[in-house]
Parts: C-alpha cells; sequence; structure tokens
C-alpha cells in the first residue's frame, strides 16, 4: 500500500494541528517522574492487590480499575490500547500509528506460530493490537479476515503469513515475521524525515542486539544472515566480517559515536555481571532520548510517534516497579531494570 508523503521538513505538517494540541495535553497526565520515585521508594513489598491499590493513585489508571475485575497486567494493558485507538483517530487515517500499534499483532503472531508448532498452549498474549488472541487465531485458520479490519493490518499480516511455509522451523519463525514487520515499519515511516530516522535507528539497534547475543551464545555465521533485519545504516558485511570477534573490539569499529557509546556501557555491565539484559534497557533509553525531540514539534506526527513511545514507557516502567516489589527485588536492582522517563 502506497503511502502519503509527509512534509519534508519535522514538525511542520499542519494537517496535524489538532491532534498536536490533544498530545499535550495528555503528556500532562504522564506520571511524574517524581511520582513514579516515590512508587519505587515505597519499602513495602507489594501483593497482587496492593499492587492494584498503587496504581490506582493515578487518575488515568484509577479509571481502568473502576471498570472492572482486573489484574494488574490487564489495566496496563487496558492503557496502551486506550491510547492507541484515541492515536489511531488523532492521525487521520495514517499508516505510521498503525504499523507501531501492529508490533503487538505480531508478536501474537509469533506466539501463536510458535505454540502450534510446538503443540502447547501459547503464552504471554497481547490484548492491545488491533485483532484480539481469537481473533489472529482464525485469521491462522482461514487465512483470511472478518469485516471492519483495517485494509493495512490485513494486508501486512497476510503478507507475513505468505512468508511463513509449511515446514518452517521453529527457530526461524521469528526471523520471517520480525522481517516482515520491520520491512514495513522501515517503508511506512520512510515518508517522514524524523521517523525515518527512528525507524533507522531501532533497525540498528536491534541488529546490534542480535550480532551480540549470537556471538554469546555460540551461534553459527548462518544464523546471523538469518537474524539481521533489513533498513539499518550498519551493512551487513560489517557483522558477517567482525563475527567470532569479541565484542569489545567489534564495538570501536562501529561509526556512530551514540552506538559506540551505548555499546560501551553495555560491555561495562555485561562484563561485570554476565548478564545482556541492560542492553535492552540502554535500547529503549536511546530511542526514548531521540524521541523527545518530538516534544518541541507544535505540527507534524511526530508527537503523536513521541506521545504513544512515552506511554509505552510509562507502561514499562511501572511494571518493573511493580513486578520486583511484587518479588521483593532489591531496590537497587528494580532500579537498574527502570527505563529512562519520556518526562
Amino acid at each position: 500500500m502506497k503511502e502519503k508523503r509527509e512534509a519534508k521538513r519535522p514538525g511542520t505538517d499542519t494537517r496535524y494541528t489538532y491532534a498536536v494540541g490533544r498530545i499535550k495535553a495528555l503528556e500532562a497526565r504522564l506520571i511524574s517522574p517524581g511520582d513514579m520515585e516515590r512508587l519505587l521508594d515505597e519499602e513495602t513489598p507489594l501483593r497482587s492487590g496492593e499492587s492494584l491499590r498503587a496504581l490506582g493513585e493515578f487518575p488515568d489508571y484509577s479509571e481502568s480499575i473502576a471498570a472492572g475485575d482486573r489484574g494488574v497486567e490487564e489495566v496496563l494493558e487496558e492503557q496502551l490500547r486506550l491510547a492507541y485507538g484515541l492515536l489511531c483517530q488523532l492521525s487521520l487515517g495514517s499508516n505510521v500509528i498503525k504499523v507501531l500499534r501492529l508490533r503487538y499483532d505480531f508478536h501474537n503472531l509469533k506466539t501463536l506460530l510458535k505454540a502450534r508448532l510446538l503443540g502447547l498452549e501459547p503464552q504471554g498474549l497481547s490484548r492491545v493490537g488491533f485483532l484480539s488472541p481469537e481473533q489472529m487465531n482464525r485469521v491462522l485458520d482461514e487465512k483470511t479476515f472478518e469485516g471492519g479490519v483495517d485494509p493495512f493490518v490485513a494486508e501486512t499480516i497476510l503478507l507475513a503469513l505468505g512468508r511463513v511455509t509449511e515446514g518452517v522451523a521453529l527457530d526461524t519463525i521469528e526471523a520471517i515475521v520480525d522481517e516482515c514487520y520491520y520491512e514495513t515499519l522501515a517503508r511506512v515511516l520512510g515518508v517522514n524525515p524524523f521517523l525515518k530516522e527512528y525507524a533507522r535507528k531501532t533497525i540498528d539497534l536491534i541488529n546490534l542486539r542480535t550480532f551480540w547475543r549470537l556471538q554469546v551464545m555460540g551461534w553459527t555465521e548462518e544464523r546471523l544472515a538469518e537474524g539481521l533485519l533489513p533498513g539499518g545504516s550498519i551493512e551487513e558485511a560489517f557483522f558477517r566480517a567482525n563475527f567470532g570477534t569479541p565484542m569489545a573490539d567489534v564495538a570501536p569499529k562501529v561509526r556512530d559515536d551514540s552506538y559506540r557509546k551505548l555499546l560501551k556501557d553495555a560491555l561495562h555491565a555485561f562484563q561485570a555481571k554476565n548478564d545482556l539484559s541492560v542492553l535492552d534497557k540502554l535500547m529503549d533509553d536511546y530511542l526514548i532520548e531521540f524521541l523527545r525531540k518530538a516534544k518541541s514539534y507544535c505540527f507534524g506526527l511526530e508527537p503523536l510517534v513521541g506521545y504513544i513511545a512515552a506511554k509505552e514507557n510509562e507502561v514499562t516502567r511501572l511494571r518493573t516497579i511493580l513486578y520486583g516489589k511484587e518479588r521483593s527485588l532489591p531496590m537497587e536492582t528494580v532500579r537498574e531494570l527502570l527505563r529512562s522517563s519520556y518526562a
């Protein structure tokens, strides 16, 4: 599906003037860093009911809790579902917000495909995307959609399904579906200079993470080619040429100064704890820092993308704090896992 070309200069598309005004008001309702810190500093461990009580202190979340008998995860997902629903309206049908939301549908698609191959019940399905898990299951059976599904959504999911041929290996499913999703992301966001750069950075960081993880796990170079995503600025030849080289020697060769700094920080943490989880946090922090620039724009889609990333960041931060407290993790451990705030 051909995309409409957006304004050439970031923050200049006046079609979204009303939307940006609404976004500025919504940003004021995001949980402040101070309130998040206060929640983190509470010394008492939280059980499930107490976590809901803690969430209920924040207006947006209290409304979701009051709507019915829900657990913490359901309340958190409801916030994202509502935010995406509103932004799909405010963006005047732009595929930019749609493709960001489709990430949750693609998560479900991968989870269901792998569960079917293994003969297991799927776990960890999301209800944030356009299709419920039940609807996605029917799509897998029938290879078609019920009425009312957005054409762009249907087209993108069917494109991914068409690439998952019968008899494909379990460990290949994720690579195939991810490649389809990020190809679409790069194409759709490519109509806007700022968002094109955001997509490129996202793909670069995922490829760096894939490269590093394959090295740590001792997998082959063939798996590297399968796992790398198209659309980044770091060429596949760079990863191939350096495969098998210690990451401490690879990081200085990366041209982008900001990527080198990120890898240096991740290496420091990895060498101390032999744990790559900090890399995910640093990647998220890097992308949030990039999107903060969108807060200064008075026009365009950029503030909408910044806001939905901020809402996802807020939910991730709440999830980290609440689940950490439910498991009685030390406060410093939780703090190390906590993403930077968008505010």
